[in-house]
């Protein structure tokens, strides 16, 4: 049986130090495919992903919680462990298939025109009805994925919904919407809106289980700490890396046109959606720099495809 200090380095230290790593590089894998509107394969594959690593930062959540039990430590990882990756996965299901089902064959067909405009958006090229730009300085390239990724959950509930998807369209309102309304088979629909969803969805729950696991990594580093210090330790810790990730200077939500014609609506259609959204925007362009090493040359650019 290990020893407390080889125990704490192994379950507290090493253990979610490998997690950290394969969530942040899942992290930016994310956004290299969701840039654009990918497959119902790789959106099956993203969300097993998604799934699968948030459940396991969910059962560390769980694990260090019952730190008080010194006894079985390897049978109460592999027990905390299952229990979260149950509890997300269904929990991400259970959110996923609710919006899936809950939006209109509308809200779906506008995801299905939101996703052919998301490189525009990134490349700082629409402007909302009153003329305000969605953004106003340029971007580096990894915040352009961030912004096409996002962009079509962002604008969801925009004002005059139509109108500005025609004139993002550069056509006449009449004109747009007969192609609005050309037949599209349910499953073209619900994928497009599959889309929108899992980008701020998984995102979202990926940095955040990331920064917690960090946070609680880094106080097991006092190795000679009470448990009551290193709680103290990690709940600090997790406050300045969230308080870090809000403090992020986002382009495209700091934007007038974002703030002025996309935000209200958001907020009003969908809270959750709408938390997801900023939250990612924010938290995940403040980590993309670490994210991106990790996936390059931690993980050697690991896909993470769908198993087979």
């Amino acid at each position: 049986m290990f020893s407390l200090s080889k125990s704490r380095w192994v379950f507290g230290i090493f253990v979610p130090c490998v997690y950290v790593i394969f969530e942040l590089g899942f992290n930016h894998q994310i956004l290299s495919v969701t840039a654009d509107t990918v497959n119902e394969e790789t959106l099956k594959g993203l969300e097993f992903w998604g799934r699968f690593l948030s459940g396991i930062g969910f059962g560390l959540l769980l694990f260090q919680s019952t730190k008080n039990f010194k006894r079985f430590l390897f049978l109460r990882l592999l027990f905390t462990l299952l229990l979260g990756i149950v509890l997300m996965w269904n929990l991400q299901k259970l959110m996923t298939d609710y919006w899936v089902d809950a939006a209109t064959p509308e809200i779906k067909r506008s995801a299905f025109v939101l996703a052919t405009l998301s490189s525009g958006a990134a490349a700082g090229e629409l402007t909302t009805l009153p003329g305000d730009k969605l953004l106003n300085t340029a971007i580096s390239l990894g915040e352009q994925k961030i912004v096409s990724a996002l962009f079509p959950a962002a604008s969801l509930y925009s004002d005059q919904p139509m109108t500005q998807l025609a004139s993002w369209r550069g056509l006449g309102t009449s004109t747009f919407e007969t192609q609005f309304n050309a037949p599209q088979t349910a499953e073209n629909l619900n994928n497009a809106f599959r889309n929108l969803i899992i980008p701020p969805l998984t995102l979202g729950f990926s940095i955040f289980f990331a920064l917690f696991n960090f946070a609680q990594l880094s106080s097991n580093l006092l190795v000679f700490a009470s448990i009551a210090a290193r709680r103290v330790l990690s709940a600090g810790v997790l406050f300045l890396l969230i308080s870090l990730s809000l403090s992020y200077d986002s382009s495209f939500l700091d934007s007038p046109g974002y703030k002025n014609s996309l935000r209200p609506g958001l907020w009003s259609g969908d809270v959750t959606l709408a938390v997801l959204t900023e939250w990612s925007f924010r938290a995940v362009a403040r980590w993309q720099p670490v994210s991106e090493w990790i996936h390059h040359h931690a993980l050697r650019d690991f896909a993470f495809g769908r198993p087979s």
